[in-house]
């Protein structure tokens, strides 16, 4: 898995998982305490956080690290 599916794969699950759990983009900003800008260059394939603010964003909406990577969306994590 090369760089640009990375990001493009993780950008899809960052958003369907936000929208799974009920979040806004800025709700879930707030959260994490970056802006909503920030968190939108993620959803819009831009950016790719750090490993720590990755690990931070899993934990915020309780999936796995893996899960924001993988090619399969866990519909069952509420």
């Amino acid at each position: 898995m090369n760089t640009g599916t990375i990001k493009a794969t993780f950008a899809n699950n960052l958003k369907s998982y936000r929208s799974i759990k009920g979040y806004s983009q800025k709700q879930l900003a707030d959260m994490f305490g970056i802006k909503r800008s920030s968190l939108g260059s993620y959803e819009e394939c831009r950016a790719l956080p750090r490993v720590d603010d990755f690990y931070q964003i899993a934990n915020i909406l309780r999936v796995s690290m893996e899960s924001l990577i993988n090619d399969e969306i866990n519909w069952n994590s509420k």
